[in-house]
Protein backbone atom coordinates (compact mmCIF):
# COMPACT_ATOMS: atom_id res chain seq x y z
CA UNK A 1 0.00 0.00 0.00
CA UNK A 2 1.20 3.74 -0.92
CA UNK A 3 0.18 6.66 1.23
CA UNK A 4 1.31 10.28 0.92
CA UNK A 5 1.87 12.19 4.44
CA UNK A 6 4.43 13.64 6.69
CA UNK A 7 4.34 11.44 10.09
CA UNK A 8 4.29 7.72 9.94
CA UNK A 9 2.05 6.12 12.30
CA UNK A 10 2.61 3.31 15.07
CA UNK A 11 -0.98 2.13 14.45
CA UNK A 12 -0.95 2.07 10.82
CA UNK A 13 2.33 0.06 10.59
CA UNK A 14 1.36 -2.28 13.00
CA UNK A 15 -2.38 -2.72 11.07
CA UNK A 16 -0.91 -3.20 8.20
CA UNK A 17 1.52 -6.02 9.47
CA UNK A 18 -1.20 -7.54 10.88
CA UNK A 19 -3.30 -7.90 7.50
CA UNK A 20 -0.08 -9.71 6.08
CA UNK A 21 -0.01 -12.49 8.80
CA UNK A 22 3.07 -10.43 11.12
CA UNK A 23 3.70 -8.51 13.66
CA UNK A 24 5.56 -5.56 15.08
CA UNK A 25 8.34 -7.71 15.80
CA UNK A 26 8.87 -9.26 12.55
CA UNK A 27 9.54 -5.00 11.66
CA UNK A 28 13.35 -5.52 9.88
CA UNK A 29 14.19 -2.88 8.05
CA UNK A 30 13.07 0.88 6.81
CA UNK A 31 14.62 2.27 3.34
CA UNK A 32 14.17 6.07 2.50
CA UNK A 33 14.74 7.05 -0.73
CA UNK A 34 14.90 10.39 -2.38
CA UNK A 35 15.09 10.75 -5.70
CA UNK A 36 15.77 14.10 -7.62
CA UNK A 37 14.39 14.82 -11.14
CA UNK A 38 17.20 16.26 -13.15
CA UNK A 39 14.73 17.06 -15.77
CA UNK A 40 12.44 19.38 -13.21
CA UNK A 41 14.28 19.64 -10.23
CA UNK A 42 11.28 17.64 -8.05
CA UNK A 43 12.08 15.81 -4.83
CA UNK A 44 10.19 12.86 -4.02
CA UNK A 45 11.01 11.49 -0.36
CA UNK A 46 9.44 6.92 -0.36
CA UNK A 47 9.78 5.39 2.86
CA UNK A 48 9.36 1.72 2.79
CA UNK A 49 8.79 -0.76 5.53
CA UNK A 50 9.64 -4.64 5.56
CA UNK A 51 8.76 -7.19 7.82
CA UNK A 52 9.93 -10.70 8.07
CA UNK A 53 11.72 -12.31 4.99
CA UNK A 54 14.48 -11.03 2.95
CA UNK A 55 13.91 -7.19 1.96
CA UNK A 56 15.88 -8.07 -1.25
CA UNK A 57 13.48 -10.76 -2.34
CA UNK A 58 10.11 -9.73 -0.63
CA UNK A 59 8.54 -6.38 -1.60
CA UNK A 60 8.08 -3.64 1.31
CA UNK A 61 4.59 -4.24 3.60
CA UNK A 62 4.18 -0.67 3.36
CA UNK A 63 5.30 2.50 1.10
CA UNK A 64 5.01 6.03 1.81
CA UNK A 65 5.25 9.09 -0.18
CA UNK A 66 6.48 11.45 2.07
CA UNK A 67 5.80 15.55 2.39
CA UNK A 68 9.36 16.61 1.78
CA UNK A 69 8.24 20.48 2.31
CA UNK A 70 8.58 20.30 6.39
CA UNK A 71 12.12 18.71 5.97
CA UNK A 72 13.94 20.74 3.11
CA UNK A 73 14.52 24.13 3.01
CA UNK A 74 15.25 26.14 -0.22
CA UNK A 75 18.57 26.53 0.83
CA UNK A 76 19.01 22.29 1.73
CA UNK A 77 17.48 21.81 -1.37
CA UNK A 78 21.47 21.05 -3.24
CA UNK A 79 23.04 19.33 -0.24
CA UNK A 80 19.97 17.46 1.04
CA UNK A 81 18.16 16.54 4.30
CA UNK A 82 19.86 16.79 7.13
CA UNK A 83 20.26 13.50 9.17
CA UNK A 84 18.73 14.81 12.28
CA UNK A 85 15.26 15.02 10.72
CA UNK A 86 14.30 11.74 10.23
CA UNK A 87 13.55 10.69 13.76
CA UNK A 88 10.52 13.26 13.08
CA UNK A 89 9.29 10.80 10.29
CA UNK A 90 8.01 8.29 12.86
CA UNK A 91 5.17 9.27 15.68
CA UNK A 92 6.72 8.71 19.22
CA UNK A 93 5.30 4.94 19.68
CA UNK A 94 6.50 3.87 16.30
CA UNK A 95 10.37 5.49 16.92
CA UNK A 96 10.65 4.16 20.36
CA UNK A 97 9.62 0.67 18.85
CA UNK A 98 12.29 1.00 16.32
CA UNK A 99 14.87 2.33 18.86
CA UNK A 100 14.01 -0.81 20.67
CA UNK A 101 14.17 -3.08 18.38
CA UNK A 102 17.31 -1.93 16.48
CA UNK A 103 15.43 -1.55 13.55
CA UNK A 104 17.94 -1.02 10.25
CA UNK A 105 17.47 2.06 8.86
CA UNK A 106 19.03 2.68 5.53
CA UNK A 107 19.16 5.61 3.24
CA UNK A 108 19.37 5.51 -0.80
CA UNK A 109 19.59 1.43 -0.52
CA UNK A 110 22.01 0.44 -3.02
CA UNK A 111 22.72 3.94 -4.41
CA UNK A 112 26.70 5.66 -4.00
CA UNK A 113 24.29 7.93 -1.80
CA UNK A 114 23.67 5.14 0.67
CA UNK A 115 23.87 5.88 4.37
CA UNK A 116 22.88 3.87 7.58
CA UNK A 117 20.80 6.22 10.03
CA UNK A 118 20.74 5.49 14.07
CA UNK A 119 17.41 6.66 14.88
CA UNK A 120 18.70 7.49 18.39
CA UNK A 121 21.57 8.91 17.68
CA UNK A 122 20.56 10.11 14.00
CA UNK A 123 24.19 12.98 13.83
CA UNK A 124 23.81 15.85 11.56
CA UNK A 125 24.99 14.90 8.28
CA UNK A 126 23.24 15.81 4.93
CA UNK A 127 21.58 13.19 3.45
CA UNK A 128 22.21 13.49 -0.46
CA UNK A 129 19.46 12.53 -3.19
CA UNK A 130 19.68 9.88 -5.85
CA UNK A 131 19.53 11.84 -9.19
CA UNK A 132 17.43 10.35 -11.66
Amino acid sequence: MKTVREVIEFEEVVDELIDVGETIDELSVVRLFLVKDVHDDSLELTVEIFGAGDPDEEGPVLEFNINTDFLLQEDNLVKGINSKTIPALFDSDLLDTMIDRGTQIIWNYGDETEKQISLSKPGSIALLPMLQ
